[in-house]
C-alpha cells in the first residue's frame, strides 16, 4: 500500500473478518448480497399503504433489482396502483406481492463477483413487451437486467427486437462488456449471420443497432431458447424505466462516424466544433 501511495487509519479497517459491509451491499468470500439493515426489508417490516409509501419501496427495490431476475414480476401487483388510470387500493393481491418480495430479499440473493481475468457471457433475450440480459461467469450470474419496450420498439420485427436485446445487454453491462472479448448468447439463429454481415447488407434499423455494436468485441452464438430461461423471463416481465432517447444515440453515433472518415485539419475540426456550440 505504502508504495502505491495509499493509506488508512487502522481504527477505520477490520482484520480476519467473513464478511464485510458497504455502501448497501454485504461482501463475502461467496460473493455480494444486499445488506438487511440498510433497505429495512425485514420480515416484520412494514409498508406505508400510501402512493408515496409505495413509490418510496419500489425506488429501494429498483437498487435490488440486479440481484433478484423476476424482480418485476414479483412488483407488478404493486406497480400498477401508480398508474392513473387505477384507483389506489391496497388489496390482499397487494400485500401478497409485498410479502414475497420480503421473503426474496431476506432470502440473500448471492451474485459472483466479476472477475476481469475471466471470460465473460452475455445472454440475452426478447419478447413483445421487453428485453433481458444475464451477466455471467463460470456458469454463475454476475447480474441481472430488464427493460420494458417503447411504443415504437414494441412495433419492430422479431429478428429486429432480438438485436436490440444483444445491444441492450451489451450497452447495460458496458462497464464489463467494454474493452474485452464478449461472448454473447441468444436465442435467435438468424442473428448469427446478421451481425457477420456488412452494414450495407442490412435493413436501415438493423444498420443502426449494428453500428452501436461496433464498438464491441463479441462473437454471437445460437442457444435453444429451452436453455435461455432467466433471459427469457427477464424479457417478459420487464422493468419500466426511462430509456435513452434513441434518436440522439443514433445521430451521435453518425457523426462520429463521420468525423473518424473525414480527412481535416485539427484547426477545421476546432472552427466546426466552436460554431456546432453556438446552436
Amino acid at each position: 500500500m505504502s508504495r502505491g501511495w495509499t493509506y488508512v487509519k487502522c481504527r477505520k479497517c477490520k482484520f480476519r473478518v467473513k464478511e464485510v459491509t458497504y455502501i448497501g451491499h454485504t461482501l463475502s468470500a461467496d460473493g455480494v448480497r444486499p445488506d438487511q439493515e440498510k433497505y429495512g426489508l425485514s420480515k416484520k417490516c412494514r409498508l406505508q399503504q400510501t402512493k408515496k409509501g409505495v413509490q418510496r419501496l419500489l425506488g429501494t427495490i429498483n437498487y435490488l433489482a440486479k440481484f433478484v431476475p423476476n424482480m418485476s414480476a414479483v412488483t407488478e401487483p404493486i406497480r400498477k396502483l401508480l398508474k392513473e388510470e387505477h384507483e389506489f387500493i391496497w388489496t390482499h393481491e397487494q400485500q401478497q406481492a409485498f410479502e414475497k418480495l420480503k421473503d426474496i430479499i431476506t432470502k440473500n440473493p448471492v451474485l459472483s463477483f466479476y472477475d476481469v481475468s475471466k471470460p465473460v457471457t452475455v445472454s440475452c433475450d426478447a419478447s413483445q413487451c421487453g428485453l433481458g440480459a444475464m451477466l455471467i461467469q463460470d456458469k454463475k450470474p454476475v447480474a441481472y437486467a430488464s427493460r420494458s419496450l417503447t411504443d415504437a420498439e414494441s412495433r419492430y420485427a422479431n429478428i429486429e427486437r432480438e438485436l436490440l436485446g444483444v445491444l441492450f445487454g451489451l450497452e447495460r453491462f458496458n462497464d464489463y462488456t467494454y474493452g474485452k472479448h464478449i461472448n454473447v448468447e441468444s436465442d435467435h439463429k438468424p442473428l448469427e449471420m446478421i451481425v457477420r454481415k456488412s452494414l450495407g447488407c442490412a435493413p436501415p434499423r438493423l444498420q443502426r443497432m449494428l453500428l452501436r455494436l461496433q464498438k464491441y468485441d463479441f462473437s454471437l452464438k445460437y442457444i435453444p431458447g429451452k436453455d435461455l430461461i432467466v433471459p427469457d423471463m427477464l424479457s417478459r416481465a420487464p422493468i419500466k424505466i426511462n430509456t435513452n432517447n434513441e434518436v440522439e444515440n443514433d445521430i451521435e453515433c453518425f457523426v462520429n462516424m463521420v468525423i473518424r472518415n473525414t480527412s481535416m485539419s485539427d484547426r477545421n475540426l476546432e472552427q466546426i466544433t466552436e460554431e456546432t456550440s453556438k446552436g
